[in-house]
């Protein structure tokens, strides 16, 4: 099995991914509705898996790459979560944040950085986060923390 340490994803070759025993079947396959999740992350290599892994849940998924590119992708399309990255080549996560906020927009936000000072974290949530999680991460938690936070909101 190929190990993604770096950001804490195992990737196995026929599957696409592997999660442990809580996380083997999809929300399609649990009888959940998928979530439209839109990823704001720079690393092009970690996007991308993070994305593959999402799908594999039965999620859909879009990604962003910088901050202009996720206003796009928020003005056209009606998400149900958003993870999102602080350090963007064209500015910094917690701007898009308080911008989703400010348009009093209740779209659950999940902060997915390196950025590991209990400030950083206090920083994220007073922005208007509704979970800050660093990395590396295990995928396992990160699902179950967008779950929470989309469960929030229901």
């Amino acid at each position: 099995m190929k190990q993604a340490a770096l950001f804490g994803i195992d990737i196995a070759p026929r599957t696409g991914v592997s999660f442990g025993a809580g996380l083997s079947a999809s929300p399609l396959q649990q009888g959940l509705c998928a979530m439209r999740i839109l990823l704001v992350e720079d690393n092009e290599e970690l996007a991308m898996e993070l994305r593959k892994s999402l799908v594999s849940l039965g999620h859909l998924t879009s990604w962003a790459s910088t901050i202009e590119e996720a206003r796009k992708e928020l003005a056209s399309t009606q998400f149900e979560a958003a993870i999102l990255d602080l350090g963007l080549p064209d500015g910094d996560g917690y701007e898009l944040v308080r911008e989703v906020r400010a348009a009093k927009s209740d779209l659950p936000l999940l902060i997915l950085t390196a950025r590991s000072t209990v400030q950083d974290r206090v920083t994220g949530l007073k922005s208007g986060a509704d979970d800050y999680l660093t990395k590396p991460f295990a995928m396992e938690e990160l699902v179950a923390r967008l779950d929470v936070i989309v469960r929030r909101l229901n």
